[in-house]
């Protein structure tokens, strides 16, 4: 099913390197009660002003009153950091007795599909870099949210935890049966 899809954008990107590098979006904006509400490029590409970077049909489905929307895996751990920095802020505006009014947070993973379509085996898989950006609106003065700004940049644990090596042990199995030395 996915074999026409995943050949042409290997082929593309063989013939192009330059088409190598995807860029996936999500925002995300914090909610009464701690809560967020979190769009993602491939699922509202109206929204975003860039085309979303090579989207192979792959995803999840997420479910949204009842609507079901799509959403690539790497989005939905884009949307966890952004989540929770934007929570962290509720956390963090409550802890320091600041008032915030609104907070969003972007942010913006970009891989090299040249390591994630085994078309070369030095690039390595994964996202290779994040950027974020956060826009506050707070009548706090701007020491203040600069303050509270650090402290949440220091304990969103979401974006601490992707900003270092986290050891991963992974077991497998099939139809039963424990698949040694996979990882």
């Amino acid at each position: 099913m996915y074999a026409a899809i995943l050949a042409k954008t290997r082929q593309g990107i063989i013939e192009d390197d330059s088409k190598a590098i995807a860029e996936y979006r999500v925002k995300a904006r914090l909610l009464e009660g701690g809560r967020t509400s979190l769009s993602a490029q491939s699922s509202d590409p109206t929204s975003f002003e860039a085309a979303v970077g090579p989207n192979l049909g792959l995803g999840c489905s997420l479910e949204k009153r009842g609507e079901k929307i799509g959403m690539a895996p790497g989005e939905m751990y884009l949307g966890s950091v952004a989540s929770c920095v934007a929570v962290a802020f509720a956390v963090q505006a409550d802890i320091m007795n600041i008032h915030i009014n609104d907070v969003s947070v972007e942010v913006t993973g970009y891989v090299d599909m040249r390591g994630i379509l085994d078309i070369d085996p030095s690039v390595e898989t994964g996202f290779n870099r994040l950027t974020m950006n956060v826009l506050i609106d707070s009548a706090a003065s701007h020491e203040e949210v600069l303050r509270m700004a650090k402290k949440v940049d220091e304990k969103s644990p979401i974006l601490c935890t992707a900003r270092k090596a986290v050891k991963v042990e992974s077991q497998y199995s099939h139809n039963g049966r424990a698949l040694n030395s996979v990882c």
